[in-house]
């Protein structure tokens, strides 16, 4: 369990001031609009760094500054000065955490959603050795994380829990940039610390195909409103990047790329799931203080694709478990996302098994076979295209599970007009 190395503690401190300045200078322009130069940032980052050296060498800013593009479609530029102050603890200590990884053991980072609690259950039974890591950025998500926690530890003697707090202090929510694209920058860099802590094998970033793809629900939702916290893509850059800091290779994978959040839920084991309902899959759950008790919003596009999930499992008895503050299943219209996601699946019954027309109505597909062909989880292109078609066709075909017949009414009805 080795101390962390200085350029490990470069990146965190990197990764802190990124999230620090993506969160705190506002992006200019009108939100919706198509994006452009417009709402594009040009940001411009100091940090004291222990090996300038290494930070100011062409290849390696090169890779920083890509990734950081490719998250936030901003330009990002670096001043890297020396590094003066104290150094942090951890770089002195010989010992990180009190249970040490077996040889090939892993870190996965464990947000508290199901996707997280799902990727767990697998890469315990597969590795046994796993340290999972729970970054909470505010006391309810650390509440939920550490609740997991006890409740894992009894279903799994190899898991590690490993909590790192990592809050934006003094900074009022109002005056922020609400699209903070670098968090999967900042969680990923803190999951490289303890991967170097614990010489483990490989980073697991566990999320659902349709999730780690996300694909636009429509020709209008592009841009800064499309996340690629576990696209393909991202996860190449990444490991490039952390392979030069750590001087090793160091794989980040998605367990669950293969699967719709269905297919994993049907994979979770019996006994873990009671702990299904306490896991939160909300955009706005551990944040929106007006849901009260509710940490599910259930009009996000997160808190549907749960429901719809849960549903396509066979596990509606864990859904009506969940607290919600809308209920689209029990006379609430439901919200943009739900009229979004209705609508992408309406025009993906009729795309997702034709390459040609797929990539017409979704051109962002194409960044995912870029991304399957870079990382080598596929070797050609007709490889990538079926596992992408496969996946969408199937989650398309998910949704005659949901018990709404307003909702089955209009994806059938649209569905068969666009046949005849």
């Amino acid at each position: 369990m080795a101390s962390l190395s200085s350029r490990v503690s470069d990146l965190l401190d990197i990764a802190g001031e990124v999230y620090k300045h993506d969160r705190l200078v506002k992006r200019p322009g009108r939100r919706g609009a198509a994006f452009g130069p417009a709402q594009q940032r040009q940001l411009r980052v100091e940090v004291p760094v222990r090996e300038r050296e290494f930070w100011i060498e062409s290849d390696v800013s090169h890779k920083l500054c890509d990734v950081l593009r490719w998250l936030t479609r901003d330009r990002w530029e670096f001043d890297f000065v020396p590094f003066e102050t104290r150094r942090r603890q951890a770089e002195q200590v010989m010992r990180l955490w009190s249970t040490p990884l077996a040889e090939g053991g892993q870190v996965a980072l464990f947000s508290g959603g199901l996707d997280a609690l799902i990727g767990a259950a697998m890469l315990s039974e597969r590795y046994g050795s796993v340290a999972l890591v729970a970054v909470g950025t505010n006391p309810r998500q650390i509440r939920v994380q550490r609740e997991l926690f006890r409740k894992i530890g009894v279903l799994a003697d190899g898991v590690v829990p490993v909590h790192v707090p990592a809050g934006l202090r003094g900074a009022s929510r109002l005056n922020q940039e609400r699209t903070q694209r670098t968090r999967a920058f900042l969680n990923l860099s803190i999951a490289t610390a303890a991967a170097q802590a614990g010489d483990a094998s490989a980073i697991n970033l566990c999320e659902n195909v349709i999730g780690a793809m996300n694909l636009p629900y429509s020709p209008r939702q592009i841009g800064i409103d499309m996340s690629r916290a576990a696209h393909p893509i991202t996860l190449q850059k990444m490991s490039e990047l952390i392979s030069a800091v750590l001087e090793r290779r160091l794989p980040i994978v998605n367990p669950l790329f293969g699967m719709t959040k269905a297919q994993g839920c049907r994979e979770l084991p019996l006994e873990w799931l009671p702990l299904v309902p306490i896991t939160v899959s909300c955009d706005i759950g551990f944040t929106d203080r007006r849901q009260g008790d509710a940490l599910l919003c259930g009009r996000c596009s997160s808190c549907v694709l749960r429901r719809q999930a849960l549903w396509a499992a066979g596990l509606s008895d864990l859904d009506a478990q969940d607290r919600y503050r809308f209920d689209f299943l029990k006379g609430d219209a439901g919200g943009e996302a739900l009229r979004a996601m209705i609508t992408q699946v309406i025009r993906l019954r009729t795309v997702a098994t034709q390459w040609p027309d797929l990539v017409g109505a979704i051109p962002e597909v194409d960044d995912v076979v870029a991304g399957l062909l870079q990382s080598g989880q596929c070797e050609t292109e007709l490889q990538a295209h079926s596992r992408i078609e496969y996946a969408l066709a199937t989650y398309a075909s998910e949704w005659r599970f949901v018990p709404s017949p307003a909702i089955q009414t209009r994806i059938s009805a649209t569905s068969l007009a666009a046949a005849a």
